[in-house]
Order: C-alpha cells, then structure tokens, then sequence
C-alpha cells in the first residue's frame, strides 16, 4: 500500500506543519479541542473514521499515584497514538479522553499495535483502555461522530475481552431507547407504568418470612416490560434517578397505608437507593417526609446500598448512613463480596446486614462454600447479620441454614411478584409469616455464631470469641409450652445422636416428649436451669451411655424460649475413660473437706460421698452422720450440731446456703475449728441437703473463730 493512500488528505499534511503552539494541548502536544473541530469541518469525508479513547480507571490512577504519574501517563498516550496513527488528526478531548480522526486503510493494525505498545508501558498498576469509532457515512457535524463514538466507546467500558467497538444499528437503537427513557420517565410514574414487585426473605432457622424486597419494575403499554437493568443505568447517567428513588419509595408507604387500613399485619421492606441520590437531593428528608405523611413505623423500612457505591464520595455516604441509623432506621449493604474493597468497606462503614452477593452462590463448590462460610463468621463476630440472596436450590438453602446464615432470598423461595401475588405464593408454599412479637426472638436467634466452638458458652456468647472450631456438635432447642423441638441440629450434634442406636433427631424429640421418659423431667430442669442462669451443664448417664451437655438460653418470649445446646456422648471404652476423669476431679475438688454426704431428711437417710479418715468408722456403720458427730464433737457442740441440722431440714432452692462454725477434735484429739455448709439439692430427683464439713487450716483464722466460739486451740 503506497503512503499516499495512507494520508488523511494531502492538504492536512500541509496543514499540519503550519500549526501553531497556541492551537496545541499544552500537556499531550495534540492539537486542542476547538482547532480540531475546525479541521475535522474542514476535512470530513464519507468513509473516514472518528476513533475515541478513554483510558480506564484514570480517576483512581490518579488518586493513588498522584497528579504528576497521570500527567506523564498522558503524554505517554499520545505519544503511543500519535506513532500509530502518524497521518491522523489527534485531540485530547479532556482529562484522559483522545479523539482522532483518520482514513479506514489500516485503521484496525494501527489500534492494535497502540493497544499493545500501551500494554507494554511499565505502570504501577494495571490500567487498559477503550476506543469507539464511528464511521462517517456523510459529511455531517463532528460533534455528531464525536458523540457517536464515545457510546461505543462507553458501551464496552465493562467488557473485559473487547477493547474497541463499532457504533452501529444496536448502539443507535440503544440511543433511542435511552432518549425515550428520559423523556417518559416522569408520565410513566404518572400513569402508574412503574411499579414495586415485592420478594420475600425468609429465616434460615424457622422458614417464616420475614421481610420484602421492593424491586422496581416499567411495564410500557408500547414497549411492555423494560428491564430495571436498562432504564436505572440511564436515569443514573443523566442525574434523574433520585425522581424514580423517591416514587419508588411513595408506592411503597402507600402500600403500607392500605395494608394498615385492611387490618392486616406489615411486612419489613427493604429498598434500594442510588449513590447519586445523595448527590441529587436530601435523600434523608424526602423519606422522613413520606414516613410522616403514610404514619409508616421506621422499623418497616430498610435501605439497602450497593457495595459499589461506597467508592464514590465515601465520606458523604458514611454522614448519611449515621442520619438514617439515629433516626431509627436500618441500613443494609447490598451485593457484599462483589466488589474488591469489601473488607475495607466493613471498617469504615456501619451496616446492620450484609447482603452476599448470589455470584459468591453460583459455582456452589467446596471454595465458594468456604468463602461463604467465612463471610457469615466474620459478619457475626463483628455484629452484623448476614443474608444470601440468589437462592435457588434446596441444596444452597440447607447448607446456608447450616452454617448459621441469618436471612434468604431467591427464587427457591419466591420470585418478585406484586404485592398481593408475593404474600399469596408464599402461603401456598407453606411459609408461616413472623408476627411482630416474635419479630426480636428471631433476632436473637440469629445472633448466634453457629460456626463458633464457643457458641454454647455463656461468657463468650456477647462477642462470639474464638476461632472456628469445626465438628462442634451444636443444636438450637425451642420449648414451646411444654413441647421440646430441634430448630436445628448441624451435621455433628446429628452424628453424635446416632451413635446412641441410631438415634435421630425427630426419635430424640419424641423421646423427651415422653412424659414416661426418664430424659423428660431431667431435660426440662436442664433449660429451667439455664433460662434462671443458674446451670450451664447437664452431665447423666442413661443405661450404658454418659450424655455430657453443655447449653444457654438465647432468647425467651411469653410461651417460647431457645437455648443452644452442645452434646458429647460417651459409650465403651470412652465411657470408662470419662468416668475415671470424673471420679479423678471429684476426689480433687473434695481433697479439702472432712466430710460430705447426701442427707435426705424426709426419708431420715444419708449417702456417703467422701470421708477423708475412713478409719474412724467401720464399714457397717450407716448412720454417718451420728457417727461422725461421736467421733468429732464434744456431747454440748454435738447437740448444737443436730440442732443446726434440724433446723435448716427444709432448706429449698437451688441458691439456699446455710453455714456454721463449730469445734472438734481430729483423729489424734487435737483441738479443730470445722466449718458445717449445707446447701439444697435435686440429686436423683429427691429434694435432699448437700452436707460438707471443712477443716480451717489457717491458723490465724481458726484461732480467730475458735475465740469466738470461746474456746481456745
């Protein structure tokens, strides 16, 4: 090809060189906007091609790197595009957009062999960049092709595998249909073609819904349905999209209204707001005045913001986050995990939930399950809930619910529907709707870090501490009245079960609703126990196994309380080991007393439990303690001993303590201050008094006592 051929015109060239330094872009050397506009006039032709570049990420370049690392990367740009299109008519549009103007004959070689030589170039960071081009079919104004190619060139700016595109027929019916946007929005609102499609989150633990998210949807009567991925991106970019927020919102107060008026129970809704309706307008003050005007409770109403809109203008975001937080609203962040500043965001950031976007769900293998999983724990162990939308299988919904993520949303559960058509379907799928009494129950349900070995524990339970410990065996337990169910039991507490004959959770239910069962009374003192914070532990054994359980109460309300449970179940040779442990802790804990039995004073009967000097009784005496009183008291302290015993015979309640001092002698004579404890007991299921007697080994303190009691040692 001859280089004749290549030449924009002959006359450009000579052009060319007569330019002047004024008409020249100080920084790039291309030739400013209004010169360029000039020639490109003077020399348009059929054919030709406007080529427009717009380098990616620039404005973050910039911020990270610094204006003087932009401006050199700049004249780099048009250095590369000025060697590639020797001939061409080059401009720098403004800040990091270039223009040219050129001839068809190797135009595509010529954006290859820029494209390269820019990848080539040794920055701090990756950047790439994208060029629409317009072929000029007639001669018409430049700022018509100029325009023209930047929609191509804006059209591919998220596209990772092209670098460069066509304005074409689709580009130019893209255009009118987001002409037509901006010019109807406003009669289409009037008319009541915008709509809000309600879908539902449910539980994870209990199935019930509890909220809806409102979905905008355009239903034309010219064009029918108009996807909100067209029309919002195109409110954004021409700054209307805060008219369609705040409607969107009316309809849904609206709505509430008439729900109220019908006497029918209100379902949380969530929302979505835009980035540039903070820019746009008060956002804050348009919703507090629909909230007035429909009287719609603030705890109906939750925004939801992308993550990716916290990139732009952060600190005015966070400022309006805390407005809508001390006005009693909620505020969750959306599409969490789609992004790559997340975990930045979680710090500088105050969410109550995080919405996890459903790409994370997509390719449901062990990685992504993994990352799932880390997520929810994170979440938990700094106070935020945590919510999976994209649901779309049983198999996503079980191992959501099993790693303790809070709330659900996808289509599994229901599509976005209208109002009426959403509550419907979600009776028909048997979803039971949360009353607004139980609303905080399940709140505190949700609290729980379920991938947390510490779960049951009540000292670590406000800030779920440790690291996650995995195959701990827990379950959630809700008594309802008398009757005892499994909310949820993971995969562990399921194993440990059916290493007692093959126990399942619905057989263990069944069992501990059996009022003939020995578990049934044993069970429920258990969760009495802890709902008084008295217990935290539950260790019994049944025929040949040793149940070692270990629980608190999450939450209670009128008739209904939940407790996590742990369970370790020991048969065997385990058993034996356990036992032996047991045995070896309990004769440590007594090393310190003389004496202590059960005394149960209805049935006049006592049962040795540790004796420090077993020579001072014989094997068959069972009257321990007339024995030990005998062999210990002088015949004045042993009356005031029995005294003391009787009458203290009806000590109740778990908390009921009684202590006395009195003297005795140890087996060598030798004069000793004891201290006589009695404390109630529901051992074997029998009201019956704990009895320790422990020797002052402290000198001081015994001789102190001793005085008192006037004696002397």
């Amino acid at each position: 090809m001859s280089k004749e051929k290549n030449l924009l015109l002959p006359k450009w060239m000579e052009k060319k060189k007569q330019l002047k330094e004024s008409q020249l872009d100080p920084l790039s050397k291309t030739i400013k906007n209004q010169p360029f506009r000039e020639l490109a006039a003077e020399f348009l032709e059929e054919g030709q091609l406007l080529c427009y570049f717009n380098i990616v990420d620039f404005k973050l370049y910039n911020y990270r790197f610094g204006f003087e690392e932009g401006d050199l990367l700049l004249i780099q740009m048009a250095k590369i595009l000025q060697s590639a299109f020797p001939h061409a008519l080059i401009t720098r549009m403004f800040a990091d957009q270039y223009a040219l103007l050129t001839t068809p004959e190797d135009c595509h070689n010529s954006l290859l062999k820029a494209h390269t030589e820019f990848e080539k170039l040794d920055l701090p960071m990756f950047l790439d960049f994208k060029v629409g081009i317009h072929v000029v079919s007639e001669k018409r104004n430049i700022i018509n092709a100029c325009d023209n190619a930047k929609t191509a060139c804006d059209s591919i700016k998220k596209d990772r595998e092209s670098f460069y595109r066509y304005y074409d027929e689709e580009l130019s019916h893209m255009l009118l249909r987001q002409r037509f946007i901006v010019d109807n929005i406003e009669d289409a609102m009037k008319r009541g073609d915008i709509q809000v499609y309600y879908q539902p989150l449910i539980r994870a633990l209990s199935k019930e819904v509890c909220g809806l998210e409102a979905l905008v949807r355009w239903v034309d009567p010219q064009f029918g349905f108009i996807s909100p991925g067209e029309f919002i991106p195109v409110l954004e970019e021409y700054h209307i999209i805060h008219l369609l927020d705040i409607h969107v919102v009316s309809l849904i107060c609206q709505a509430f209204s008439n729900i109220r008026e019908k006497g029918e129970n209100m379902v949380p809704v969530s929302f979505n707001v835009s980035r540039m309706d903070f820019e746009l307008c008060d956002i804050f003050a348009e919703i507090e005045k629909l909230v007035k005007e429909y009287d719609v409770p603030k705890e109906m109403l939750t925004m939801e913001i992308t993550e990716s809109v916290l990139n732009k203008n952060p600190a005015l975001i966070s400022n309006q986050i805390k407005r809508f937080h001390e006005a009693g609203y909620k505020v969750w962040m959306d599409d969490f995990g789609s992004g790559y500043s997340s975990l930045n965001i979680l710090k500088d950031f105050d969410f109550d939930l995080l919405k996890i976007d459903m790409l994370l769900l997509q390719d449901f293998q062990e990685k992504s399950q993994k990352i799932v999983s880390s997520i929810v724990d994170m979440a938990k162990k700094i106070g935020i809930r945590t919510l999976a939308e994209g649901v779309e299988t049983e198999e996503q919904l079980e191992f959501l619910r099993e790693i303790g993520c809070e709330k659900l949303q996808g289509y599994y559960i229901g599509r976005p529907r209208p109002y009426e058509e959403s509550i419907a379907h979600c009776k028909e799928m048997g979803f039971r709707f949360e009353t607004p009494g139980k609303r905080r129950y399940n709140d505190d349900l949700g609290n729980v870090n379920l991938l947390s070995g510490y779960a049951h524990i009540k000292q670590h339970a406000a800030s779920e501490v440790g690291n996650y410990v995995e195959g701990i065996p827990l379950s959630i337990v809700e008594m309802v009245g008398d009757k005892m169910e499994f909310l949820y039991a993971n995969k562990s507490f399921q194993q440990e079960l059916s290493s007692v004959r093959g126990l399942s959770v619905k057989g263990t239910e069944e069992i501990i609703n059996n009022k003939q069962e020995e578990m049934y009374k044993v069970v429920r003192r258990f969760f009495s126990n802890l709902s008084a914070g008295e217990r935290e532990t539950l260790d019994t054994i049944v025929g040949d196994t040793f149940f070692s359980i270990r629980g608190r109460e999450i939450s209670h309300i009128p008739g209904r309380n939940a407790y996590i449970v742990n369970l370790q179940v020991y048969q065997g040779d385990f058993l034996k080991l356990k036992q032996k442990k047991m045995i070896e802790k309990v004769k440590d804990l007594y090393k310190g007393y003389e004496l202590v039995l059960l005394w149960s004073p209805r049935m006049g009967q006592t049962e040795l439990l540790y004796l420090r000097a077993e020579g001072r009784m014989q094997q068959e005496e069972k009257d321990f303690l007339t024995c030990y009183a005998r062999d210990t008291f002088s015949k004045e302290e042993g009356k005031r001993f029995f005294q003391f015993l009787r009458q203290n015979s009806a000590l109740k309640g778990e908390k009921a303590v009684k202590e006395k001092y009195f003297m005795g002698v140890d087996e060598n004579g030798k004069k000793i201050v004891l201290l006589v404890s009695l404390k109630a007991s529901m051992l074997d299921e029998e009201e019956k008094i704990l009895l320790s007697i422990r020797r002052l080994w402290n000198a001081q303190v015994a001789s102190l006592v001793a005085g008192k009691l006037g004696e002397g040692l």
